[in-house]
């Protein structure tokens, strides 16, 4: 490979660096191509990236960023998946993707400038996305709101009620 076509690499990888939430670094070895393809699918529908890098384009591309220390984990073929989304949409992704494809095994991920071991990630996927938990707060927050206006709601209730009695009683006697 050509020294431009080397360095157009590497800042592809950095630009794809500094636009990740998050990113996990994986053995591939015993994937097939299909296998590999329908990866690259699954993880395109959801918003990230699967790509085969080579170790040494890689670490040019995390010099001198807070990702610098993946450089220690490069060992080996690897394929690294960037999320632009939701650190843990994609963990998750990965997470299941390992279940399917069990000779893809996940090596470490990078999230919030720190580096996650393969156990950390693997619980990591186990977590509620962001969505989920949005979505318990603000349902959180508005169970006391919804109490009071049901309990507010009841004295009105009542008192019609109370009124309607009054009226019934002043009719009937």
């Amino acid at each position: 490979m050509a020294r431009p076509e080397k360095a157009a690499i590497v800042e592809g990888l950095r630009s794809n660096l500094d636009g990740a939430a998050g990113l996990v670094l994986a053995d591939y070895r015993g994937i097939t191509a299909q296998q590999m393809t329908a990866l690259r699918r699954r993880a395109r529908d959801t918003g990230a990236k699967f790509q085969v890098v080579k170790n040494t384009l890689f670490r040019r591309a995390v010099e001198g960023i807070d990702a610098e220390p993946l450089a220690e984990q490069l060992t080996g073929p690897l394929a690294v998946a960037f999320g632009f989304g939701d650190p843990v949409e994609l963990i998750r992704l990965m997470a299941d993707l390992g279940k399917e494809y069990p000779s893809l095994e996940i090596r470490s991920g990078f999230v919030d400038r720190r580096i996650v071991e393969p156990t950390a990630v693997l619980t990591m996927a186990k977590l509620p996305g962001r969505q989920d938990l949005l979505a318990s707060v603000v349902g959180s927050l508005q169970a006391p709101i919804y109490g009071l206006v049901s309990t507010l709601g009841g004295v009105v209730r009542n008192l019609v009620y109370t009124l309607h009695a009054v009226k019934e009683q002043k009719q009937s006697g």
